[in-house]
């Protein structure tokens, strides 16, 4: 009763502690060592439930979000600077990660963009987190496209590479337009 939907262990563990001081106080107050009417202790509880969770601001894991907003602000950061240029081949940074095309737009007119990150590059952005557990939350986020055999990869035909296992991100990772 008291779980938001689609919440994270951590908060799944705190509703757990608010319920049994709730339960604690329903059952003081059954007792009669309370004074209080039923159902108030669990009022109380709820209402501070509601408190804490306003004050977290989310029902994710904090390391699940954490990471999200790492990926985020990373690929935010540096997608001009750490991304070659799909189309242009005297754009390629010292530093690569990956590419960066242009879909739809261009850089001025808000871009549709697609980012192909390489696993070199996916580990330095996912720095202090498990880069597969990492790659999951932006694939359940919509961020990233997983390959046709489930796995967070895809196997694109880079410039100047050739076939490689990149992870493919739309643009929705920079917090902007939607994909198409």
């Amino acid at each position: 009763r008291l779980t938001p939907e689609n919440a994270g262990n951590q908060v799944g563990r705190a509703v757990t502690r608010f319920a049994l001081v709730a339960m604690a106080g329903e059952l003081a107050t059954k007792a009669g060592i309370t004074g209080w009417p039923e159902g108030e202790a669990f009022r109380a509880a709820q209402s501070c439930l509601a408190a804490w969770m306003a004050d977290r601001g989310h029902t994710a894991n904090q390391e699940d979000k954490a990471a999200l907003e790492q990926v985020r602000d990373f690929m935010t950061r540096n997608q001009f600077s750490r991304f070659a240029d799909w189309n242009d081949d005297r754009n390629r940074p010292v530093s690569m990660m990956g590419f960066r095309k242009v879909d739809k737009g261009d850089n001025v007119t808000e871009p549709v963009v697609t980012f192909y990150v390489l696993p070199s590059g996916w580990k330095e952005i996912c720095k202090g987190f498990d880069s597969r557990k990492v790659a999951r939350l932006c694939v359940d986020a919509g961020w990233l496209k997983p390959g046709e055999d489930g796995r967070t990869q895809n196997s694109i035909r880079l410039p100047e590479i050739g076939l490689k296992r990149v992870y493919q991100f739309n643009t929705q990772v920079l917090g902007s337009a939607e994909p198409e």
